[in-house]
């Protein structure tokens, strides 16, 4: 599967809520110079005293006005300096977040810090982590391993690498690759490479138990720079079912605890496929919504849908339940509408919205027709999806 740039999901959000701290760091630009705006023109000068009247007879006119004075020239440009919240790589900065504070990762002398003590390459030599956490992937193949506690669980747990807001990870300078470990601190429970902002990492645990957790982080072997600066930031989750916010440990989250509305009562979807469902004969009757899964990867799904009026259009499109794995790229289906006798396909399509599918069949005669759902040429397993059938009279 191709590598893929990933906006930063809802999960985030509720990261940075979950943290209390940790911010990004403003984004600037890289800068020769400080901007600065010009200072305000001068008063104009006062104008000048009336000539005096001429002696003997009529009193002579009085003499006109001066000019008055020309308005100050506006004020120069300031010079750049550490806190003005540019990067000034010409004074040395590696970072700038406008502020002399220290303890931000950012040192009132514009220098990057490190919370890490190496090595900490093992679990063993783990650092514990504290927000905020910055640390240095040096010399190439290094190897970062950070210990973080679950006092009460089950909790979701989200885990990211970030730049110190210069935008390297976008720019791929930092290109990361995230391990979160069980309690051995050799089992991995979850990794990532690139569902980060760019080329940095986005892992979620769903409900872990109280305990001790480790996370390693290494340069992605495709990284074009082998060694670089990142933050790492990890939140910790409640999922409670029925506040109306997704979280990692949840498939859905509709505000309720009810069944039958196509989110269960502990917040999974609910499954409408009847399996097996391989052919038209065994096609299942839609309904929405409408929740299935593909699995194993020769898994195919036929549904039935009836159309009423001649000149009727069906559209057909796949979903992820609003879970981002069509976006991610990490769910490839391909859909077809077959005709009446369940076989001969009318119109097919593989890729729509990242890899999920849309199609359409206009000018149809009243009858059964079929929806087939099967397993685009990069599915790699993540199979939930929802399917989306109108049918539109002319």
């Amino acid at each position: 599967m191709t590598r893929s740039l990933a906006p930063s999901l809802v999960l985030l959000g509720l990261a940075l809520v979950a943290c209390g701290e940790d911010a990004l760091p403003p984004r600037t630009q890289p800068t020769t110079s400080s901007s600065g705006s010009g200072g305000q023109g001068g008063d104009g000068g006062q104008g000048g005293a009336g000539g005096v009247g001429g002696q003997g007879g009529a009193g002579g006119q009085g003499g006109a006005g001066g000019v008055g004075g020309q308005g100050g020239a506006g004020g120069g440009v300031p010079d750049p300096f550490c806190g003005d919240g540019n990067v000034n790589p010409e004074l040395g900065e590696e970072c700038d977040d406008g502020n002399p504070a220290p303890g931000d990762l950012c040192s009132p002398e514009c220098k990057l810090l490190f919370n890490e003590v190496e090595p900490n390459g093992t679990a063993a030599e783990a650092n514990p982590w504290v927000s905020p956490f910055g640390a240095e992937i040096s010399p190439a193949g290094d190897v970062d391993v950070v210990t973080f506690e679950i006092t009460d669980g089950p909790r979701s747990v989200i885990v990211e690498t970030r730049d110190s807001g210069d935008g390297a990870c976008a720019a791929g300078l930092v290109d990361t690759v995230v391990e979160v470990l069980g309690a051995d601190g050799a089992t991995v429970l979850a990794a990532d490479d690139d569902k980060g902002e760019g080329f940095c990492s986005l892992v979620t645990v769903a409900s872990l138990s109280a305990g001790t957790y480790h996370v390693r982080v290494v340069a992605s072997p495709e990284a074009a720079a082998p060694t670089f600066a990142y933050r790492l930031a990890i939140g910790v989750v409640t999922d409670v079912c029925g506040d109306d916010i997704r979280t990692p440990a949840e498939q859905c989250d509709d505000g309720n605890q009810n069944a039958g509305d196509g989110c269960g009562p502990t917040c999974q979807l609910e499954i409408s496929e009847t399996e097996p469902n391989d052919t038209s004969a065994q096609a299942d009757p839609y309904v929405a919504p409408f929740h299935a899964v593909l699995a194993p990867a020769s898994d195919v799904d036929v549904i039935v849908v009836d159309v009423a009026s001649a000149g009727s259009t069906i559209t057909a499109q796949t979903t992820d339940a609003g879970l981002g794995a069509c976006a991610l790229n990490e769910l490839d289906t391909v859909v077809e509408i077959l005709d009446a006798d369940g076989t001969s396909v009318i119109t097919s399509n593989d890729d729509f919205v990242g890899f999920c599918s849309y199609v359409e069949a206009p000018g149809l005669a009243p009858g059964k027709y079929y929806v087939r759902v099967k397993a685009g040429p990069l599915f790699d397993g993540a199979g939930l999806y929802s399917l989306s059938v109108l049918v539109a009279p002319p």
